[in-house]
């Protein structure tokens, strides 16, 4: 959801915002990687109503959210 495509942010920080579906199983947590470093881990629990609508047959999909900002250097 956040950022947009070709969003070009160079002091600060980004917001990162979107949700994740697991093909067997709920997703609980989402790590984030660069160049085969952890930059951090976070939880996969924020409400999206929006994606239990679209996706009503998997349970998970109403707390399929996630949000997290990270520092632009």
């Amino acid at each position: 959801m956040t950022p947009k495509i070709d969003t070009t942010i160079t002091t600060g920080a980004v917001l990162v915002r979107g949700w994740v579906l697991g093909k067997k199983a709920p997703v609980k947590k989402l790590q984030v990687l660069f160049q085969g470093e952890t930059l951090l881990k976070t939880g996969v629990n924020l409400r999206r109503p929006a994606i239990a609508q679209q996706y009503p047959d998997i349970s998970a999909a109403g707390r399929s959210g996630f949000e997290f900002s990270l520092a632009v250097m």
